[in-house]
């Protein structure tokens, strides 16, 4: 088990917001899903979450990634050996990453049904809900609506007030992609229903590169 994964399972901690946003409702991770993550093709750990960063534009929460992860690394190995063409690769793992970037935003539609929610977490985090709201207003050219964006901003928010993170304006960070994510999500969720929104295409390699707001990284 890596140093960063040792940190998340032994931290004991959840914080306020955790729990809002489904931390404390996820299923507990089995010794045997961290067994199959670091028996099957462990030298292919990096290039596997790079694949997922590329694709989905951020890597996903711990406790989902772990999941997938170690068939996605069994495609990518199947890619480097010919057996599948890069093509195949894409399908396969696109597929795949839908269905993490689904159980991502699982819970956050329960921030949109408590009407004190925004408020309350304002409380907390106001400076930094106003520079999350800034950077997404940035990130698309337009301030959406607070009914798409609602959870992004809170989020945001939240990660701005747990760690220093450095953004860009030539290229989209993480940070950047999993907030747009989220409200992009929402907005097919609301307008065209749950399987619209589970087969809507992955943000990493369109819609914000294309739109020529920032630059690729």
């Amino acid at each position: 088990m890596s140093a960063e994964q040792k940190e998340y399972f032994h931290s004991g901690y959840l914080s306020q917001l955790d729990p809002d946003f489904g931390y404390g409702y996820e299923e507990p991770l089995t010794w045997e899903s961290l067994s199959l993550q670091a028996k099957v093709y462990p030298e292919l750990a990096n290039q596997t979450l790079w694949l997922i960063e590329k694709r989905l534009g951020y890597i996903p929460r711990l406790s989902t990634t772990i999941l997938y992860e170690p068939t996605l690394r069994i495609h990518y190995h199947d890619y480097l050996f010919g057996k599948i063409s890069l093509e195949q690769l894409h399908d396969r793992t696109d597929k795949l990453l839908k269905l993490m970037r689904e159980w991502d935003f699982k819970y956050e539609s329960k921030l949109f049904d408590l009407p004190n929610t925004y408020k309350h977490y304002s409380e907390y985090y106001l400076p930094y809900m106003h520079a999350a709201r800034t950077r997404i207003a940035q990130c698309l050219g337009y301030q959406p609506d607070a009914a798409y964006s609602l959870a992004a901003e809170l989020w945001l928010a939240y990660e701005m007030a747990k760690k220093e993170i450095q953004f860009s304006d030539k290229c989209l960070t993480p940070y950047d992609y999993r907030a747009i994510t989220s409200i992009r999500y929402r907005e097919i969720l609301l307008e065209a229903g749950e399987t619209a929104a589970n087969e809507a295409p992955l943000l990493g390699l369109s819609f914000l590169i294309e739109s020529g707001l920032f630059a690729e990284k």
